[in-house]
């Protein structure tokens, strides 16, 4: 029984309303890292107890690899896709919802973990085209992606010298977040990803430069969420 996504993507969108809400009521370096918010953002969703599938598998999972290598360049955009071949390196996304829809049409095909993971053993420019067939597959036949959302996640804690920084790594992440919506594997083309957010969160020590960070970002939700205290 086909799914209905919609749901998913609601609730994922009103815990991180609920991370905003939480994060301005709580009192300044109540978080010193930005792992301990991805945790405290995997927490919650994991709490509400909507992403657990009927069969156990959890929907939520951080340091989601990218289905392609990326090759970083020292000016705008910072990162772009790398052959398959190419002497790089995956990329890894700070925190996915996976599509309910393709995790139980795993399951029931009994095609195995390692395509919802998106990892397995091997050269990757083999096995990558074996996780691409099964992506098509699915694609074709439910009309959806893989991913329902893709967040990365910026906290700018401390105080920094210079203009360049974070700003550059803030770019980086939204490039990076837009090569996953659409990806070709070896020719073959994906709506890998159906939404993305990258999160900036402007700590005390940084609210004079909230503006010019701001400004120097793409306009839009659809890019952007700017959390400050």
């Amino acid at each position: 029984m086909k799914l209905d996504i919609s749901k998913y993507i609601k609730e994922f969108e009103n815990n991180i309303e609920l991370l905003k809400k939480d994060y301005l009521a709580f009192p300044h370096d109540f978080f010193f890292t930005e792992k301990e918010i991805h945790a405290y953002f995997y927490h919650l969703c994991l709490n509400s107890k909507h992403f657990i599938t009927k069969s156990g598998n959890n929907l939520i999972h951080t340091e989601y690899p990218t289905p392609f290598k990326c090759e970083t360049l020292k000016d705008k955009p910072y990162i772009k896709y790398a052959e398959i071949k190419a002497d790089k390196i995956r990329s890894h996304v700070d925190l996915v919802l996976l599509n309910p829809n393709f995790v139980n049409w795993i399951e029931s095909n009994g095609k195995g973990s390692k395509y919802i993971a998106g990892l397995t053993n091997g050269l990757f420019s083999e096995y990558i085209l074996d996780l691409s067939k099964n992506y098509k597959e699915f694609e074709d036949h439910f009309k959806e992606p893989v991913l329902l959302y893709a967040l990365e996640f910026k906290f700018l804690r401390h105080s920094f010298s210079g203009t360049k920084y974070p700003i550059k790594e803030i770019l980086y992440d939204i490039e990076k977040l837009r090569l996953l919506k659409k990806i070709e594997i070896d020719g073959t083309k994906h709506n890998f990803c159906k939404n993305t957010l990258a999160i900036v969160i402007i700590g005390q020590r940084n609210i004079s430069r909230a503006s010019t960070i701001k400004d120097a970002l793409p306009k839009g939700k659809e890019h952007v969420m700017i959390m400050k205290e």
